[in-house]
């Protein structure tokens, strides 16, 4: 649906219409300004001080944007779709969705910026959805036990290198969120203090040269800053 209304806007629709559908449909908090009548009087009326409450999620600044919030929705959506059923799914972005505009309007009362994008109900699939996929028997352990089972699969596709990645990242996903006080340390070690590169495009560049080890050219190895 998402996809379905940017193409719309983008492909269907002149800008005058956009900028329309826009006013229309977006959640502007000066709707709710008893001295901004004009608004509700051009863009919708009384109806969108209701409808935008909820359509304001189905439209967005531009491709980025959708994409973004489609990363996010696809994983998190997709478990608690299966968990909750459908319509109990779809009432339940709707009600985030509302919370969403409703703390907007809070925080930023009589403001004229229209507010656009599913990030407010997609926050709360993520709220929902933690509370059971990353239990021990949920998706996160599951997900894991599936990729062993097809482990030589995998191999033929890639190699031995990517599954000895990709299980330490499952393995460690889950236990991060099993235990709940894991930690990630980035340590690096120069001769002396300042060396180490502002930047980290030496990473790539010592990747590079380490691809070229492992096929069989050598080369001295050289410390951080050297």
């Amino acid at each position: 649906m998402l996809v379905l209304v940017h193409v719309v806007r983008m492909f269907f629709l002149t800008d005058e219409q956009d900028a329309e559908v826009i006013l229309a449909f977006a959640f502007i908090p000066a709707r709710y300004d008893p001295a901004a009548d004009y608004l509700r009087a051009l863009y919708g009326g009384f109806g969108a001080d209701l409808w935008s409450f909820f359509t304001y999620a189905f439209l967005h600044a531009d491709w980025l944007h959708v994409g973004l919030n489609l990363a996010w929705l696809l994983p998190f959506g997709t478990a608690l779709a299966r968990r909750f059923g459908a319509w109990r799914y779809i009432a339940f972005m709707l009600v985030v969705a509302a919370a969403g505009a409703f703390a907007h309007l809070i925080t930023h009362a009589g403001a004229m910026v229209p507010m656009i994008g599913a990030s407010a109900a997609i926050s709360g699939a993520m709220a929902a959805a933690m509370r059971f996929v990353f239990q021990p028997d949920g998706p996160v352990a599951r997900w894991r036990e599936r990729f062993l089972a097809h482990r030589d699969e995998v191999v033929r596709l890639y190699d031995q290198r990517f599954v000895r990645m990709w299980e330490f990242y499952l393995a460690c996903s889950e236990m991060a969120f099993r235990e709940g006080d894991m930690v990630v340390f980035q340590i690096q070690i120069a001769k002396r203090k300042g060396l180490a590169p502002a930047t980290r495009d030496y990473i790539a560049r010592e990747e590079a040269r380490l691809r070229g080890i492992e096929a069989g050219y050598s080369a001295p190895l050289r410390l951080a800053g050297e």
